[in-house]
């Protein structure tokens, strides 16, 4: 049940005082009629004639007319038809001398409410005037009540079928304020955060918006009636000093006012501390006697507002459910397709490295064979005839042997050492290097390689170069395998070149080669193992893909860092490591040489 007003202002304003149209030709009759009537308090227009009395009607807008039956110039039967076509609810009393029944279905076939004869008994006229309009005015409040119900459907329906609040808050405001008649309707919401009211939908019959005002929530009277669930009645706002929020809403609707609180589905009424927000209407013109009758709908309406209020705000908690819940559905969708994918590319990896695998350790298998088939027809005897040794031949094919069985071993070396860095449970030892002294003898090799292949090879180490605590052998294998990838796959007329600078706390080594560019996409998978960059001869390098991979594995336990840029037909890999190798299991680092 809601609270009471919390003010109440009543000035006492005058009744309404019903009109009464009388037409008689006959003017003592006239003014013995208006006498009477006016001392029962009516006001009373007399016409001589219907024509006058139309005339009149228009004038006046009277509630009940008096007529004489026979006048001249337009009779009272046809005046009766006229008047009930302008009004159809119209009391029309016929008064005359005829008795006759013909007269008498006349009257009432011209649309009569009521027929009395002369000469006039005042008692009896003056109760069945009361009578007609107190018909007149059960008949008007039974149809404003059938058209207020109406209005009210409308509202409900409107309300009921939208779950978008603006929407249903634009109807409500423009139906309710149609429907009793108020100058201006409005809804605000409650924001406690903010400490304040903004309101958020209003319509109105008058010039000027009061849409996304902000209403201070404290020192706020009406505020502080409302958060406690009570209905603010002001009958006069003019003369509620302290209680409008807004001046110039307060100068615009100095009339009636009245606020009711609106709850949603988090503030239901008798739980919440605040409602969600209020519904607010305004006259212009104080009316108290507005107030007293559409309270109770206004209530009622009130009620159907937060009722739809909450199932919003639930059908907004369903929706973000369900957005939730399918986001989670095509996030874990997407990673089961990634699984999936992921699934797909480790067997065609798979697949991919055994045939690798199986190529690299068949071919050398085959050539060594082939080389055995050679040297055995060269070494041996024909049909028991010894034949002439030729010592280039033999060499030819030992070499082959030879080249194909180191081959063979360093395949097998690569996937042991694969499998030794992925299970290693404690590194090396490592030792300090001079990096000056240590690194051109690795390099050497690589430099007649490079002679050797038309290509051009430069080796920088910057003169400021500190003392370097790491794993040199791990390191060497690093640089080893990059600097015989630089040199595979450098083409004829290109520069190899490897640059050793000090970028404190580390020091970075530069490997690069011109006339190659790595694919983008390719770039992110050279370390992956058993991966090659695809090419349209797979078999004309060699190689099983471990390379890089081994290099990534090194790397790490070198407590380093390698990246790879390849772009404009120039490729780097870039092996950043820490100036002092951090010892594993003791937390500490050496300290550097003197």
């Amino acid at each position: 049940m809601r609270s009471s007003p919390a003010h109440t202002f009543e000035p006492s304003l005058p009744g309404t005082t019903p009109t009464v149209l009388l037409a008689d030709d006959d003017p003592w009759i006239r003014l013995y009629l208006s006498k009477l009537l006016s001392q029962e308090g009516y006001r009373v227009a007399e016409a001589e004639n219907g024509e006058q009395a139309l005339l009149l009607f228009a004038q006046t807008q009277p509630e009940i007319v008096l007529l004489d039956a026979l006048m001249p110039s337009l009779d009272g039967f046809e005046c009766c038809r006229r008047l009930r076509t302008l009004d159809a609810d119209l009391p029309c009393l016929m008064i005359t001398a005829l008795e006759d029944q013909a007269s008498v279905d006349k009257a009432f076939a011209a649309g009569a409410s009521d027929y009395i004869t002369k000469p006039i008994y005042w008692p009896v006229l003056r109760q069945r005037i009361r009578h007609l309009l107190k018909a007149r005015q059960t008949l008007a409040n039974l149809r404003q009540q059938s058209a207020r119900e109406r209005a009210l459907n409308r509202v409900v329906r409107a309300i009921r079928t939208s779950l978008q609040l603006e929407q249903i808050f634009s109807v409500a405001t423009r139906e309710i304020c149609q429907l009793v008649e108020a100058d201006r309707v409005s809804i605000s919401v409650y924001r406690p955060q903010e400490q304040h009211w903004r309101i958020i939908s209003e319509y109105s019959t008058q010039a000027g918006s009061y849409l996304g005002c902000l209403i201070p929530d404290s020192e706020s009277p009406i505020a502080q009636q409302l958060k406690q669930g009570n209905v603010v009645l002001l009958a006069a706002a003019d003369q509620a000093e302290g209680w409008a929020y807004i001046s110039s809403m307060a100068k615009a609707y100095p009339g009636s006012w009245l606020l009711v609180p609106l709850h949603g589905s988090d503030s239901p009424e008798f739980d919440s501390p605040a409602p969600w927000g209020s519904l607010c209407l305004q006259l212009k013109t104080a009316r108290p006697d507005w107030l007293a009758a559409n309270q109770d709908l206004i209530l009622t309406l009130a009620d159907h507002l937060s009722i739809a209020i909450q199932q919003a705000e639930l059908f907004e908690q369903v929706q973000k459910l369900n957005r939730t819940l399918e986001e989670k559905v095509q996030a874990r969708t997407a990673e089961l397709d990634r699984q999936v994918q992921e699934l797909q590319r480790l067997d065609r990896l798979k697949t991919d490295f055994l045939s690798t695998v199986s190529h690299e350790l068949r071919t050398p298998l085959s050539s060594m064979k082939m080389a055995i088939r050679l040297l055995s027809d060269a070494l041996l005897p024909t049909q028991g005839a010894a034949k002439p040794l030729d010592p280039a031949k033999i060499s030819r094919y030992l070499a082959v042997l030879n080249q194909e069985c180191e081959r063979e071993i360093k395949l097998v070396e690569d996937l042991l050492d694969l499998q030794q860095l992925e299970t290693l449970s404690s590194p090396p030892q490592p030792r300090w290097l001079e990096l000056k002294e240590w690194l051109p003898p690795i390099v050497e090799p690589f430099v007649q390689e490079a002679r050797s292949r038309g290509q051009s090879f430069s080796l920088e180490i910057c003169a400021e170069l500190p003392a370097l605590f790491t794993l040199p052998e791990v390191l060497r294998a690093v640089l080893v395998e990059l600097l015989k990838n630089a040199c595979k796959f450098t083409p004829a007329h290109h520069r190899i070149s490897l640059q050793v600078t000090n970028t404190p706390p580390h020091l970075e080594i530069q490997i690069c080669n011109t006339g190659i560019t790595i694919p983008p996409a390719e770039q992110k998978r050279v370390f992956e193992k058993f991966y090659r960059v695809p090419s349209s001869d797979p078999w004309r390098q060699g190689g099983t893909g471990l390379g890089l991979a081994l290099v990534q594995q090194r790397v790490n336990l070198l407590q380093g860092e390698i990246h790879l840029n390849s772009e404009a037909d120039h490729t780097c890999f870039t092996l950043r490591l820490p100036r002092v190798f951090s010892i594993s299991g003791q937390q500490r680092s050496a300290q550097p040489r003197a």
